[in-house]
């Protein structure tokens, strides 16, 4: 195929994919990358029909600022990982400085080399903004969202890549000359490569969106809105996996609930209540194991999970929680709240299907610590 026409249409899906993302951006939180990378694909192929209609030739104050432009868009797809993966901000300072240093590099090589040097010095910057976007992507941590591993992953191959190519290109300039970036079988691999990644990048955004919503709508679905510990949705399909497994240990039920509750409610209405409850949720998390399971299973009532071989490590677990909960002191108004937990405990329970009778047994070990006086642990008989 020409290279022209494969410039065209390169253009116009870049132009095409930022428009779809400028769309989906409006319905999506500020600053979550998506309008810096409709806005970096837009500018893109914007600028890819504009050189075509300038040609190559004479190095005008337009060309250099046709160069800046994709220079630019590079930049934006920086700032849109650094936004969408919640990495340190690109700065606008920085990026500024970026443009400014290609600006200077760009007029020096063409004082000396003309049209060639404004080639070499493109691509040059071009190559090395495509390496550090790859860079980037591949040091995103992965324990933040496993669903983005591949599609950043791809993502990290495809701009090596093309990183990989661009690099190459002011070698091609320097050995065979300007004609041969828009003519020979490089200069076909080269656009074909670019217009693949142009298509993969795209959507590799685009799967990158959809798999964090998924990943948010699967966490609305399976966490309390309110504690962000699992709610009962969530606490059943960790159990189904737990049980799943073979080798999985039987589980103690620990029945946590807040003493006097209402009281906090009450007296300092219900945003302390509501913080109090976050509070001790968080403090649930920080005191249990890795493989522990805390959920909230009504008002002021917690469920934790605790896989044992003997109930004695549970009963020790429920008294750390007790006294963890005592400590926590929580700030609302100038006052500071404090709050007692009764727990209780359950026998083992091997399999899923005695998970009801061993919440039944904590339930009621619980109501005994709370006959008993509250901010205590009891087991069940």
């Amino acid at each position: 195929m020409d290279p022209n026409t494969v410039i065209v249409v390169l253009a116009a899906h870049l132009i095409c994919s930022g428009g779809l993302l400028h769309l989906i951006g409006r319905r999506m939180p500020p600053r979550c990358g998506l309008g810096a990378w409709a806005a970096g694909l837009t500018l893109f192929g914007g600028a890819y029909l504009v050189r075509l209609l300038i040609g190559p030739g004479p190095a005008a104050p337009v060309a250099m600022v046709i160069d800046g432009a994709m220079i630019g868009a590079a930049l934006l797809f920086i700032a849109g990982l650094h936004q969408f993966v919640g990495a340190v901000p690109f700065r606008p300072r920085r990026a500024a400085l970026v443009l400014a240093a290609f600006a200077v590099a760009e007029g020096l090589a063409i004082a000396r080399w003309g049209t060639a040097g404004r080639h070499v010095a493109l691509n040059l910057g071009l190559g090395l903004l495509y390496a550090w976007l790859a860079w980037s992507t591949a040091r995103v941590p992965s324990t933040g969202e496993p669903a983005l591993r591949l599609p950043l992953r791809v993502l990290t191959a495809l701009m090596g890549g093309l990183a990989l190519l661009t690099l190459l290109r002011p070698l091609q300039v320097a050995f065979v000359g300007t004609g041969s970036l828009t003519r020979g079988l490089v200069s076909q691999i080269y656009y074909g490569y670019a217009s693949l990644a142009a298509v993969l990048l795209a959507m590799g955004l685009l799967w990158m969106v959809f798999a964090r919503l998924n990943g948010q709508l699967a966490d609305l679905a399976t966490r309390d809105a309110l504690t962000r510990v699992l709610n009962r949705t969530g606490l059943d399909d960790a159990l189904r996996r737990h049980f799943g497994n073979r080798q999985a240990l039987p589980l103690v039920l620990l029945a946590v609930d807040v003493d006097h509750f209402k009281r906090v409610n009450d007296d300092h209405g219900h945003a302390a209540g509501d913080e109090m409850l976050r509070a001790i949720a968080d403090t649930l998390l920080a005191n249990v194991r890795p493989n522990d399971l805390v959920a909230r299973i009504g008002g002021e009532e917690f469920l934790v999970c605790c896989p044992a071989p003997e109930r004695a490590l549970a009963v020790a677990l429920a008294e750390r929680l007790r006294v963890a909960v005592e400590a926590r002191a929580v700030a609302v108004g100038g006052a500071t709240l404090r709050c007692t937990a009764s727990v209780g405990v359950s026998s083992l329970c091997a399999t899923r299907a005695e998970v009801e009778r061993a919440t039944a047994e904590a339930d009621r070990a619980l109501y005994g610590a709370k006959a008993a006086g509250r901010n205590r642990v009891m087991a069940a008989a």
